[in-house]
């Protein structure tokens, strides 16, 4: 099976990590959010590599994972 890196870094749990570092990150994580949005494949694969501390802090086991169903309660 070969891996499709536009597949995973576009699928739903990676652009809804993305709009959680932007809205719960700081100036540094927020901007890179931005800028992972508007990346092609090749540097949104760059960006994962270098930062990946900060997908695992906003990714489905993060801490700001599950707010939006408690905003909305």
């Amino acid at each position: 099976m070969e891996f499709d890196s536009k597949e995973f870094y576009c699928c739903e749990s990676t652009i809804k990590t993305v709009d959680l570092m932007h809205k719960f990150g700081g100036s540094f994580a927020s901007a890179l959010a931005n800028t992972y949005r508007c990346a092609d494949s090749i540097n949104r694969c760059k960006i994962y590599a270098t930062w990946p501390e900060l997908f695992e802090e906003y990714g489905p086991n993060g801490i700001f994972w599950g707010t939006e169903q408690k905003e909305e309660s």
